[in-house]
């Protein structure tokens, strides 16, 4: 039940599937597991998002590459998602102190103004823009379905944590 708790995921639509899976009832965990809470442990979300990011980052970038260079984005998409991250590095965190939420921000922000870029145009990759589009719409219904739960899950995380 521990390794679901809402509480160790850091977005919305995963804390949702978390609260669904550990309201039901399950299997007692085995007395020698220890589950941390914290938000970044959750390999599911991490890779996942890493993932979706990765790929819609490369359809963008073949989408900008002539037919014969599609193979190009991939090494492209790696060093596009990594400008950012030393741009904001150099020039703003020494200003912030939690740089992980501020490259979150800055990160998440981006790929949703690439993706309504992309969703304007008459291209394949459009499809892509709003897949990704529609996966942000999702995580934003999850964050206010899990306002509404709130003192549900509150609750459940309590009695986990006895």
């Amino acid at each position: 039940m521990m390794k679901w708790l809402p509480s160790r995921h850091r977005f919305a639509l995963m804390k949702l599937i978390g609260f669904l899976l550990s309201s039901r009832r399950q299997r007692p965990e085995p007395r020698r597991v220890i589950y941390v809470v914290d938000r970044d442990q959750s390999a599911i979300e991490s890779y996942g998002l890493s993932i979706v990011y990765f790929a819609v980052t490369t359809c963008y970038i073949a989408a900008l590459l002539p037919p014969p260079a599609f193979l190009a984005a991939i090494p492209l998409a790696a060093i596009a998602i990594e400008i950012p991250m030393y741009l904001i590095g150099a020039a703003i965190l020494p200003l912030w102190r939690d740089n992980q939420t501020l490259h979150s921000i800055v990160m998440m922000a981006l790929l949703i103004a690439a993706s309504a870029y992309f969703a304007t145009r008459p291209t394949w990759v459009h499809f892509v823009a709003y897949a990704f589009l529609a996966l942000v719409a999702v995580n934003a219904a999850a964050a206010v379905a899990m306002f509404a739960l709130r003192n549900r899950v509150r609750e459940l995380e309590r009695r986990c944590a006895a």
